[in-house]
């Protein structure tokens, strides 16, 4: 019962101290998108494990809020469609990313780290047969961004994905690169 208390009372220090940063730093708003990718996806299943390796161009939108001088708050939305030789897949995931700035330089690139968690919904399609699935993926992003324009930023970013296994879904780990354009209005 103390280790409970003791987590709540850490749980609720942590809120308060955020919601005084939010209140003490308004921060810039940074909104943007991935717009080209390479991924590889690896499948373990029941008779081992399968990968894949594809060139794709995303459809996410992020929203950052920066909430300290170094630290962002970023949600993200995104839209993944493939079709391929009777095989079809759809989905849609919504998540949140803190983006930690490790060096910031207003002249030069910055460099950060983006630990997430998403929800993705999705739709896998082969010849009539159709099955859904809803899952949690933690991830882990390094990457660098640089400011173009004084509205203008590009990003890079190597990223980590895990999707633990659930009920019949086997579990899965996405290896990749990404990159994109935001802006700061």
């Amino acid at each position: 019962m103390r280790h409970l208390r003791s987590a709540g009372l850490a749980v609720l220090a942590l809120a308060v101290s955020a919601s005084a940063a939010l209140a003490q730093n308004k921060g810039q708003l940074e909104i943007g998108t991935d717009f080209v990718g390479l991924n590889s996806n690896s499948v373990d299943g029941g008779s081992g494990s399968t990968t894949t390796i594809s060139v794709n161009s995303s459809s996410n939108v992020r929203v950052g809020k920066m909430i300290t001088d170094k630290v962002s708050v970023e949600p993200h939305l995104s839209f993944h469609r493939n079709s391929a030789s009777g095989f079809s897949s759809q989905s849609t995931g919504i998540g949140v990313s803190a983006l930690v700035h490790l060096k910031k330089a207003a002249d030069k690139p910055s460099i950060y780290v983006r630990p997430s968690v998403a929800m993705r919904m999705s739709k896998f399609t082969s010849g009539v047969s159709t099955t859904t699935s809803n899952r949690t993926n933690l991830g882990v992003a390094v990457g660098m961004k640089k400011k173009l324009k004084s509205i203008l930023i590009i990003r890079a970013e190597g990223y980590y994905l895990m999707t633990p296994k659930k009920d019949t879904s086997p579990a899965q780990t996405d290896l990749g690169a990404r990159g994109g354009v935001s802006i700061v209005p």
